[in-house]
């Protein structure tokens, strides 16, 4: 049995439109309404690779991931049914994707900047997976 309540893959979407931005999701009311990537748990026998595709297509509808990073980042945290684990994974997409959303889980989505994204984001723990990514994306250009 896995050690997790929560085993999550957290996904930070990226894209240059002409310039970098992040894909944020806003969950719905009933849902918390709070900002986030996109993040969705691994199901029993799926592994963290199918989890992230099946979660990208699910929650955003894009389907075509140009790049798929190695985790980043892993984080543990306490939920109401135990420890929670999040790993994070970047995704760069085509400037041209049309987001669709699962309108049950998420009330609106917005390509944005760094700073933008970081104000809109509710957890840390998204914060430090932006950061990083953030980081690792300017060192490589």
């Amino acid at each position: 049995m896995d050690q997790y309540a929560h085993n999550i893959v957290q996904v930070v979407i990226y894209r240059w439109a002409p310039t970098l931005q992040y894909l944020v999701l806003k969950r719905s009311e009933q849902d918390g309404g709070w900002w986030q990537p996109v993040t969705g748990h691994i199901e029993t026998g799926e592994d963290e690779l199918d989890a992230l595709k099946r979660g990208v297509a699910e929650e955003t509808g894009i389907q075509k991931l140009n790049f798929i990073s190695q985790p980043i980042f892993s984080y543990e945290y306490d939920t109401t049914e135990g420890l929670g684990r999040d790993n994070v994974y970047m995704v760069e997409v085509s400037s041209s994707e049309i987001v669709r959303l699962e309108p049950e889980e998420h009330s609106e989505y917005r390509w944005a900047t760094f700073d933008e994204a970081l104000g809109l984001l509710k957890y840390e723990g998204n914060k430090k997976s932006l950061q990083l990514a953030d980081q690792l994306l300017a060192e490589a250009r």
